[in-house]
């Protein structure tokens, strides 16, 4: 579905990313992102799509009929609509700048969990579990 298309294209996306992509990402990053969006279209997308249906048919039926029977009400419409599209582009804007933020901040928690699973038959072979887990949830 569109969640494994969209992973698959920014896996790929990744993958053919020159070197100074990985030195300035975080492994953390990176995960928590590839993560996040397939996390967000596995649940949100398929639910959101028929209510935006439903939404889009209610709303051109009202508007239909309202400005079939009264018609100077479609000269409210028009700047209701205006000023609904721009009050959309500004959340959209500032939702994106929350999501990189938001990114930014899990970006430690993910890098901490790589290096320790990455470092794992180490820290077993030294036996460091408890020390271990004691500085992972510091």
């Amino acid at each position: 579905g569109a969640a494994q298309g969209l992973h698959q294209r920014a896996l790929m996306g990744a993958l053919k990313s020159p070197l100074q992509f990985f030195q300035s990402s975080t492994t953390g990053r990176v995960m928590s992102r590839l993560s996040r969006d397939v996390a967000v279209l596995d649940e949100l997308l398929t639910m959101f799509g028929s209510q935006v249906a439903q939404y889009v048919t209610e709303s051109l039926g009202i508007v239909g009929l309202a400005g079939a029977s009264v018609p100077p009400t479609l000269a409210v419409v028009l700047p209701i609509v205006y000023g609904s599209v721009r009050l959309q582009r500004y959340y959209l804007k500032t939702s994106r700048d929350l999501r990189r933020i938001e990114g930014t901040a899990r970006s430690p928690l993910f890098t901490s969990l790589s290096i320790a699973l990455g470092g794992l038959a180490t820290v077993r072979a030294y036996g460091l579990e408890q020390s271990s887990r004691t500085a992972f949830f510091e």
